[in-house]
């Protein structure tokens, strides 16, 4: 890390914090600030910092930028996720469902978010939408088994457990192609 002129006399822990904090303002410097996106990533970066109430009002205004941005929407609920406000977590993936009640994502976070706010049968039920959903996607049939497993649910939590196993034994071979039928799965 190149040393910063205005952190230079300061001892250990607080040089890194500073050049730490130095480096982030010239960041937002250079936040575009009609592009939603870049409110979006930043509040994500806020948020690995632990720095929800900051994340939060980055996604916030990610969102009023791009309203209709369902990804921007979901995470927006997974702001609220990671500062621990199941409550608003679930309103926003209720809203941001609204939009699109197809959206996997959101149906996946929302019944994470349900899980959490122990709320563990609706939060399978979202979950197993949500794997319905994204066409039975291992990472989404995971997040039911262990919703099951957390609603006490062991029996339905194995089998869905064995369905990962046997979904990790097929092999997928991917076919790129030119034409109509420009990229084609199937299993070996």
């Amino acid at each position: 890390m190149r040393k910063i002129r205005a952190c230079e006399g300061r001892d250990g822990e607080s040089v890194e914090k500073c050049e730490r904090s130095v480096q982030e303002h010239q960041l937002v410097g250079f936040l575009p600030f009609q592009y939603a996106n870049a409110h979006h990533w930043y509040g994500d970066y806020l948020s690995m910092q632990g720095r929800h109430d900051e994340a939060l009002a980055e996604a916030k205004r990610a969102l009023e930028l791009d309203p209709l941005n369902l990804m921007i929407s979901t995470w927006v609920g997974l702001r609220y996720y990671t500062a621990r406000d199941f409550t608003r977590a679930i309103e926003q993936n209720r809203n941001s469902i609204e939009l699109d009640p197809n959206f996997a994502a959101a149906h996946l976070l929302l019944g994470e978010d349900y899980v959490q706010a122990a709320m563990r049968n609706e939060g399978v039920s979202e979950l197993k939408r949500a794997a319905s959903l994204s066409g039975d996607s291992p990472l989404y049939t995971a997040q039911v088994a262990i919703a099951l497993a957390a609603a006490g649910r062991n029996g339905e939590a194995l089998r869905s457990a064995q369905e990962l196993q046997a979904m990790s034994k097929k092999r997928l071979r991917v076919t790129l192609r030119h034409g109509p039928d420009i990229l084609r799965t199937e299993q070996e």
